[in-house]
C-alpha cells in the first residue's frame, strides 16, 4: 500500500506540515511495487537526516517485476534502456511528443514552475532536511535555480525549428572507377531542402543526491520542452523533493505517463 509520510517543520524560517507519498509514480498515479517478495527490505531505501543520522522515512524501490512493468521500447529501438516505460512510450505516442505543440508544452512547464513557486518553502525545507543544507541555501540557490531552469526551457519550447534551405542540385553527376566524384556538364537546378527537429521518445533521468531537484530539473525540463517523455530515478539518498514534485506534475496538466518516477538503487 502506498503510504503518506508527514513531516512537521517548526523552525524560525519555516513552519508547516509536508505530506509526501512514498510509492512509485507511474502513469500519473501512485502505485506499489509489483511484488514485495522476499527481498522487500533489500529494495527499500532508508532516508536519513544527515545532520544527526536519524531515520526520516523509508522509500520502497522498484524491483525486477517493476522494471518489467515499466520497460518499453523507445521510438528508436537501438537505444533500448531499462528505464523506459510502457506508459511513457504510450504517452509519447498519444498525449505528448508530436501530439502537443511547442507553445502548449511551454505553457504547461510555466504552470509547473508557478506551482513549484507556490510550494517553494515546503520544497526548500524538504531539501534542507534531506541534504543537511541550510534552508536559506536551498531556498535561494536550489529552488531558485530549479525555477529558472524550468522557465528557461519553457521559453524554448516554441522556438525549436528546422531550416528551409535553397540548394543547387547537380542533375548530371557521374562516378568514376576510382570512386572520385566529378561533374559532367555542370547542369544544376534549384531545389528546396528542409530540416526538422523531432523528439527522441523516452528519456531516462538519473538525479544526483547533492542538489536533487535542481539537477533533476536541468534534465527533465529540456526533455519535456522538446516533446520527450521522462522516467526519473531520484537518488535513493535524497528522494523526498522529487516525490513531492510528482503531485505538482498532475496539477500542472502534464498528461499521465509523460513523467514517471521510479525510486530505488537503479540497475
Amino acid at each position: 500500500m502506498v503510504k503518506t509520510y508527514t513531516h512537521n517543520f517548526d523552525s524560525n524560517l519555516y513552519k508547516g506540515s509536508v505530506n509526501i507519498k512514498t510509492g512509485l509514480f507511474n502513469g500519473g498515479k501512485w502505485v506499489d511495487p509489483v511484488d514485495g517478495g522476499d527481498n522487500i527490505d533489500a529494495n527499500t531505501s532508508s532516508v536519513v537526516d544527515p545532520t544527526n543520522r536519524e531515520l526520516i522515512t523509508t522509500i520502497p524501490g522498484g524491483r525486477d517485476k517493476d522494471v518489467d512493468r515499466s520497460k518499453g521500447t523507445l521510438r528508436k529501438p537501438v537505444m533500448r534502456n531499462r528505464l523506459t516505460s510502457d506508459s511513457c512510450t504510450q504517452a509519447f505516442k498519444t498525449s505528448w511528443g508530436f501530439k502537443v505543440p511547442g507553445p502548449q508544452r511551454g505553457r504547461i512547464l510555466h504552470k509547473l514552475a508557478d506551482l513549484i513557486e507556490q510550494h517553494v518553502d515546503a520544497l526548500a525545507a524538504l531539501e534542507a532536511l534531506n541534504l543537511g543544507k541550510s534552508f536559506a541555501v536551498t531556498r535561494r540557490f536550489d529552488l531558485n535555480g530549479c525555477l529558472g531552469l524550468i522557465r528557461h526551457f519553457a521559453g524554448w519550447a516554441d522556438k525549436i525549428h528546422g531550416k528551409t534551405i535553397e540548394v543547387d542540385w547537380n542533375t548530371s553527376l557521374a562516378r568514376e572507377e576510382s570512386s572520385q566524384l566529378k561533374y559532367t556538364n555542370q547542369t544544376t537546378e534549384k531545389k528546396m531542402a528542409y530540416t526538422r527537429h523531432e523528439p527522441w521518445g523516452v528519456v531516462g533521468v538519473i538525479a544526483p543526491w547533492n542538489a536533487p531537484l535542481l539537477l533533476a530539473a536541468s534534465k527533465f525540463a529540456p526533455a519535456l520542452a522538446t516533446g520527450n517523455t521522462v522516467v526519473l530515478k531520484p537518488s535513493e539518498i535524497t528522494p523526498l523533493s522529487a516525490l513531492l514534485l510528482a503531485d505538482l506534475l498532475n496539477e500542472a496538466g502534464i498528461p499521465p505517463g509523460v513523467v514517471n518516477i521510479v525510486n530505488g538503487y537503479g540497475p
